[in-house]
C-alpha cells in the first residue's frame, strides 16, 4: 500500500472549508489533514479557489514532512 493510501486510510481525516473574506461572496479555502489519534493538524493550506491538484499537494508535502513510505 503506498504512504497516501496509509494516510488517507488509516490515520488522517481531511477536509476543506470555506473561509469568509471582507468583500461578499468571496471565500478562501483552508485544505485541513487531521490526525484521527490525537486530533493535530497534520498539513494545511489556504488557496483562493478549490481544487483536486491542490488538495493531492497538500497531500504530497504530508507524505514528505511526516516521512511516510512513497
Amino acid at each position: 500500500m503506498s504512504g497516501l493510501s496509509q494516510l488517507v486510510r488509516y490515520r488522517t481525516n481531511w477536509d476543506i472549508t470555506w473561509l469568509t473574506t471582507t468583500v461578499r461572496g468571496l471565500f478562501k479555502y483552508a485544505y485541513v489533514i487531521i490526525d484521527i489519534w490525537d486530533r493535530s493538524i497534520v498539513k494545511w493550506s489556504i488557496h483562493d479557489r478549490e481544487d483536486d491538484a491542490l488538495a493531492e499537494e497538500l497531500f504530497q508535502a504530508a507524505l514528505k514532512d511526516n516521512n511516510f513510505p512513497e
